[in-house]
């Protein structure tokens, strides 16, 4: 479907999760990887030895489509994660509302000034998980019977950002004027199905 086009991710807050000395080495790995990548997708074989990670003949086959693969990362450590990005990253992902998002933005673009990196070469997305329904009726239907057991329905709806498309739409915007290039939709495991099914009429209508 993509023709051999990609966009692949790293999670620097999930990779850098830990305690004790497993932080450090977690991060220096990330580090590694995101210098190694373009060695292995590039031309030729050229060694690698980074501060974890020893690359005798950096190669990889098949090689991609693209002649430049961007690299994206996810996460939003305000001193770690958004900071590899300004130095590494084509594109950061990062999770919250519109106000965490523009906090995100904000920090992100003083790394890239300490770096000398322009932030324009830099895509920002939002991860936005998300339950749509046509309606508030069906919006409703969908919280009552996707939510846990134990789980209030408003707080499962807040949690998933249940809504209309008009509702999402508004989201969407909010994230735009914050800083947002893009928004990534996430959705509950069990709507993901019926998603692909969904006819897309809805998003002529409600532009």
């Amino acid at each position: 479907m993509a023709g051999g086009r990609v966009r692949p991710p790293t999670h620097g807050d999930r990779t850098g999760r830990g305690s004790g000395g497993l932080l450090e080495p977690r991060y220096q790995l990330l580090e590694d990887a995101l210098e190694a990548l373009p060695l292995l997708w590039g031309k030729g074989a050229p060694a690698f030895t980074g501060r974890q990670m020893v690359i005798p003949e950096a190669i990889g086959y098949p090689r991609p489509v693209q002649e430049c693969i961007p690299v994206l990362v996810g996460g939003g450590g305000e001193r770690r994660t958004l900071r590899l990005a300004a130095r590494y990253a084509d594109a950061i992902n990062v999770m919250g509302d519109a106000d965490t998002l523009a906090r995100k933005v904000e920090v992100l673009l003083g790394h890239c000034r300490d770096l000398d990196r322009d932030p324009a070469e830099i895509t920002v997305t939002a991860l936005a998980p998300t339950l749509m329904g046509g309606d508030r009726s069906e919006v409703r239907a969908f919280v009552d019977r996707l939510r846990p057991p134990r789980l209030a329905a408003d707080r499962f709806a807040a949690s998933v950002h249940a809504g209309t498309p008009a509702d999402q739409l508004d989201r969407f915007r909010a994230f735009a004027a914050n800083g947002a290039d893009e928004v990534i939709v996430s959705l509950p495991r069990s709507e993901r199905a019926r998603w692909m099914r969904t006819p897309r009429s809805w998003t002529r209508s409600h532009r």
